[in-house]
């Protein structure tokens, strides 16, 4: 009986090695990898034929990475690579929710491909920052805030101006969310940006829950 165990682990573990090499882990993880890709390839248009089929695909291929650093290796394969640098060249094509959708699908999956942000996208944020409604807008700044969006600097100018312009606006809830997203996007050049917002959440303190006043303290 002991005898018959263990020629039968020695034959069990000839199998793994056939299957999965020496390396189980490293070869379980290649044949992970292997179909990650035939997703990829199942999620991408064969053709961009508008930036909302592009949005679309984007939320697609979000959906089949968790973590931040599944989306980064993700956003790694030469097609998805191919795909953004043509979406970017889109970007001024999506309405401002469309951009706001956009840079939130990348918040949900905790990464921004620079490619992307950088070709394109990054670009058409003060216009949806101007047309979107002041709350929204306050959504873009905390999201860019949380992927560590830093760059490019005219474009954060444009950001911090714009939450400025439309504190007078925004409820107590969206000033605090306002004053939190100039915090985390900085630092800032002088003048700090960020007055206009602290004078408009003055007249709210009283209104004020343990949260909000927690989060400006710490802003």
């Amino acid at each position: 009986m002991r005898r018959a165990a263990e020629v039968a682990a020695v034959s069990s573990g000839r199998v793994f090695r056939a299957r999965f090499g020496a390396n189980g882990l490293t070869s379980g993880r290649r044949l992970a990898c292997n179909g990650e890709a035939a997703s990829v390839a199942a999620v991408l248009p064969e053709r961009l034929s508008s930036p909302c089929d592009g949005l679309a695909a984007i939320q697609r291929l979000c959906a089949l990475a968790h973590t931040g650093e599944a989306a980064e290796e993700v956003c790694l394969d030469p097609r998805v690579q191919r795909f953004l640098a043509e979406f970017s060249a889109q970007c001024d094509d999506l309405n401002p929710q469309q951009l706001r959708e956009t840079i939130s699908v990348f918040a949900r999956a905790q990464h921004m491909p620079p490619a992307l942000w950088q070709g394109g996208l990054a670009a058409e944020v003060p216009r949806a920052m101007t047309e979107l409604p002041p709350i929204h807008a306050v959504h873009v700044a905390l999201m860019m805030a949380a992927l560590d969006l830093r760059s490019p600097g005219d474009v954060l100018q444009d950001v911090a101006e714009q939450l400025e312009q439309r504190a007078s606006d925004l409820n107590a809830i969206g000033l605090t969310g306002a004053l939190v997203a100039l915090s985390q996007l900085g630092p800032w050049p002088e003048p700090v940006p960020g007055d206009a917002v602290m004078q408009a959440l003055v007249e709210f303190l009283e209104h004020l829950g343990p949260k909000e006043l927690s989060a400006c303290a710490l802003a």
